[in-house]
């Protein structure tokens, strides 16, 4: 089973042509993360689910190589990647995303899943709430019915997010004190 770092790139509505402008706006921003002792590349932007029918619209991964674990994308793992990288590696992964407008909402991290599960909608799909979830960058469009959690700061001209200030999701630490 593969255990996936990567950022999700979401748009609600699910349309092609959105997702087709998110890749085109995301690709040239697309640098490598370059600290002291490594350069770590980015894989192609891709679809995060697939199922029998295909690609699923809807959400995006921008993944690292080389950092998540037994990736059908790599043949081998950085095994000497510490929190400390891996917290500048997802800052750089958002200075990429402040460079696009088209999403609705993103995160860096661990086994994401599906990002539409940190709202809550009332029945005619308006956004009736929001998580307030380290590293949560939403668009500012969805939360003009809402009131965001106080957590939440500007993150750029269109979104909104709760700043990163730890290693996400570090499940592979120790939990033992």
């Amino acid at each position: 089973m593969a255990i996936v770092f990567d950022m999700q790139i979401c748009h609600l509505d699910k349309k092609l042509e959105t997702q087709n402008k998110i890749i085109k706006q995301l690709k040239p921003n697309i640098k490598p993360y370059i600290s002291a002792n490594r350069c770590i590349e980015f894989h192609p932007v891709s679809n995060t689910f697939v199922n029998e029918y295909g690609k699923v619209a809807g959400q995006l991964s921008l993944s690292p190589k080389y950092v998540s674990i037994a990736s059908s994308l790599d043949d081998r793992r950085e095994d000497d990647i510490n929190d400390d990288e891996i917290l500048k590696l997802t800052l750089h992964m958002y200075d990429i995303l402040k460079k696009i407008d088209t999403f609705d909402l993103a995160l860096v991290g661990w086994e994401l899943g599906f990002l539409s599960n940190y709202l809550t909608f009332d029945t005619n799909r308006e956004v009736t709430e929001v998580a307030d979830v380290e590293g949560l960058v939403i668009n500012k469009s969805l939360t003009r019915q809402i009131k965001l959690p106080p957590d939440f700061i500007p993150f750029s001209k269109t979104h909104f997010w709760v700043p990163v200030e730890s290693m996400p999701g570090n499940m592979f630490g120790d939990d033992e004190d």
